[in-house]
């Protein structure tokens, strides 16, 4: 029994790293300590239940149906038996219907039916048919505790059993919580849908910087900007630029100073024509602190009441 139990096992494991290099999320792997009745099926007194272990192949082929492929390995305690106990091995194809399955369903009940092989040491084999039910349990991931009974119809007298399973399930595949095929392990935002280049974050405006990182997460921009665009390209960010669309200096927060003599455009009266800030940016030649512009006499100091002329000019 000890070979053939390594024998299923090895198989099994082999089957499993196979499937999970597929990084298929269907695809599971099973394993259940069995409590076996020849007894009570076949009205027999006396015999006691007996054990065994089961390892399978999973594979889901709608969110209702699954197909699988049990092996068993385990005593058969039977009536015509000298001793009673016979190991016996065998393997199923089997189709569960399962009921209100989700990804975030906790508990999934199901029926099953199918049909399989059985070997009894020396005796030879004989067809069985199981049918039964059981429970999926949620226990974090993709891992779920199983619990089935199932009732096995044989050709072969005395053969009728009832076999109850309990242990695990485990689909392969690395977990994707928000199903952005990203696995939870590599995902920096593992309940949001995002992109590989921003480690599985959101990034609604595609500009490769996460929206949690963004200052502007709906309009594509620069990293060296925080995901904010710079539309005059004048190296301010949109949104700390006072003229957007105008390039300017940094230092009068993205405008420009055309005259350059200090005073940012949108704050000059006088933009083609240096000036000082007591005249808004405004030239005064004659120093009378009456601008050019509105000055009657700009090359000789005066008064604002003569409109900058000098008194003894008034007439």
């Amino acid at each position: 029994m000890r070979k053939t139990t390594l024998l299923a096992l090895l198989c099994i494991a082999f089957l499993g790293k196979g499937l999970a290099q597929k990084k298929d999320p269907k695809n599971a792997v099973s394993a259940k300590v069995l409590f076996i009745d020849y007894g009570s099926p076949n009205s027999v007194d006396g015999l006691s239940v007996t054990n065994g272990i089961e390892v399978g192949y999973l594979r889901n082929i709608n969110r209702w149906l699954t197909f699988g492929i049990p092996m068993k390995v385990g005593l058969a305690n039977v009536k015509d038996d000298v001793n009673n106990n016979r190991i016996f091995t065998s393997v199923d194809g089997i189709l569960q219907f399962q009921f209100a399955r989700t990804e975030d369903t906790r508990i999934i009940p199901y029926l099953m039916g199918g049909g399989g092989m059985v070997w009894e040491d020396v005796l030879g084999t004989n067809v069985q048919v199981p049918v039964g039910g059981g429970l999926n349990f949620r226990a974090g991931g993709r891992s779920f505790i199983n619990v089935q009974g199932e009732y096995r119809l044989s050709q072969k007298e005395n053969r009728n059993n009832l076999q109850l399973g309990v242990g695990l399930v485990h689909f392969l595949g690395k977990v994707d919580t928000d199903g952005d095929g990203i696995a939870d392990v590599l995902d920096l935002c593992p309940h949001e849908i995002g992109t590989v280049s921003t480690g599985g974050c959101p990034d609604q405006d595609l500009d490769g910087i996460a929206d949690r990182e963004d200052r502007c997460p709906s309009r594509p921009g620069r990293k060296r900007f925080d995901g904010c665009p710079d539309t005059d390209d004048d190296k301010v960010a949109d949104p700390d630029d006072e003229c957007p669309e105008t390039p300017g200096l940094e230092k009068f927060n993205g405008c420009p100073d055309t005259d350059k003599d200090g005073i940012p455009d949108k704050d000059d009266e006088c933009p083609g024509q240096k000036g000082p800030a007591s005249t808004n940016g405004c030239p005064d030649s004659d120093g009378d602190g009456i601008t050019d512009k509105d000055d009657k006499c700009p090359e000789i100091a005066g008064l604002l009441e003569y409109r900058g002329c000098p008194f003894a000019d008034r007439d």
